[in-house]
This record gives C-alpha cells, sequence and structure tokens, in this order.
C-alpha cells in the first residue's frame, strides 16, 4: 500500500518518462547569505516550481524570458558553510532526482563565508588603466566558480587574470581598467572601493578591512 501511494504520487507529480533531469547548475558556489541567481539546465524542467538547497524549499524565479524546458532560475537561501544536493519538484512533494538516481546527480551547491582581504599592491595608478596589481585574500578556496572571478574598481569590472595561493592566503592578479581617456582630467583623481566575487555574481565588500584604490591623473 505504502509503494502504492509513493508510485501514484510520483505520476501524479510527473508524466512517466517526463521527471525533471538536472544537467549542470552555474554558478556552482555562492555566500551565506543567499541571493545568488542560480541557472540550472536540464530536461523537462517547464513544470518545475520549486528548487531544494538540502532541505531548504525556494520557489522557481521568472526573469522576463519565455519558460523553457532545458532551463530555469533559482535563487539561493541564506545557508550554513557546505555543500548541498539540489533537487527539483514540480508540486513541492515529489523531488528528482529520485533517490535511485542521486549518486549520479552532479548538482550541489557550495556555500561560503565572505572573503577577507587582506591588502592590493600597489594601491594607486595613472587613470588611463592597465596597472597590474595584486590582490592578497584568504577565503579563496571556498569558491567552485574560480574562472568565473572578478574584480569591481568602482563601477567597473574586469576578469581576474591569474591566481597562486599557499597554505595561508591567495593573490589575484588583475589589470585595473580604464577611469579617463588620455589627456583627459574632469574627475580622474578619485579613490574607488574595491570588491571582489569569487562566482562571477555576489560581489562583497569586507566589512573588517574596505580596499581602495586611487586614481591619478
Amino acid at each position: 500500500i505504502v509503494l502504492a501511494v509513493v508510485f501514484a504520487a510520483l505520476a501524479a507529480a510527473a508524466p512517466l518518462g517526463e521527471y525533471p533531469e538536472l544537467y549542470d547548475i552555474s554558478p556552482k558556489s555562492g555566500v551565506l547569505h543567499g541571493g545568488t541567481y542560480v541557472g540550472m539546465r536540464g530536461k523537462n524542467l517547464s513544470q518545475v516550481k520549486y528548487c531544494r538547497f538540502g532541505l531548504t524549499v525556494m520557489p522557481v524565479v521568472h526573469t522576463g524570458g519565455p519558460v523553457s524546458d532545458n532551463s530555469l532560475t533559482c535563487v539561493s537561501p541564506a545557508q550554513d558553510p557546505g555543500t548541498y544536493e539540489i533537487q527539483l519538484s514540480i508540486d513541492g512533494t515529489a523531488w528528482f532526482p529520485l533517490p535511485s538516481a542521486r549518486s549520479q546527480n552532479p548538482a550541489t551547491f557550495t556555500f561560503y563565508d565572505l572573503p577577507k582581504f587582506l591588502s592590493i599592491q600597489p594601491e594607486h595608478g595613472p587613470a588611463t588603466g592597465q596597472t597590474h596589481a595584486r590582490l592578497a585574500i584568504k577565503g579563496w578556496d571556498d569558491s567552485r566558480d574560480k574562472e568565473k572571478a572578478q574584480v569591481m574598481f568602482g563601477d567597473k569590472i574586469v576578469p581576474v587574470q591569474n591566481y597562486e595561493c599557499d597554505a595561508d592566503q591567495c593573490w589575484l592578479y588583475v589589470n585595473v581598467p580604464q577611469l579617463c581617456y588620455f589627456l583627459e582630467t574632469e574627475g580622474c583623481n578619485k579613490v574607488v572601493p574595491v570588491r571582489v566575487s569569487m562566482n562571477g555574481q555576489d560581489f562583497t565588500l569586507d566589512v573588517e578591512k574596505r580596499l581602495s584604490f586611487k586614481y591619478d591623473n
């Protein structure tokens, strides 16, 4: 009887052969306070209404485009540090992938604490940009999306070119973006905050040590 009830619930949740399948997610990690928009790619996703990060259920969000059978978006919840399995549901009762297939589920999401900034060198450079800067940071290894890492100087974003780590900290190498064109002087001598995203989306500003960069005329 119990098995009959379970199979009846699954049949009601999705037609036979049309269970949601999850192939990949991006990004694969985000900050503890949540709010990361997680894109999910798979099959039979058009009827999915809920995502579950571990045991925390979140609704599917619509970003303005047409509903797709191959992709959807959920926003990560606030969560403790760690890596959590992601599952999908049509009705909030039956969750996929099924228990028998979870060993093949590639979809996990890692929650990490805010990175700790230590320093930036040099601390100033020409407003025309292209200063080669190095940022020292702790917490870098917690991210699973290092290829998406970016640094923001004021409101200008540049990719992390390279990084290296030892047992205590990591160094990120970036090219400082241009603030002003050659011979331009208006508003070119200013100090801007420096922020980092470890997943290409969640830019953070360390509350203990606020990094900044000074553009010179």
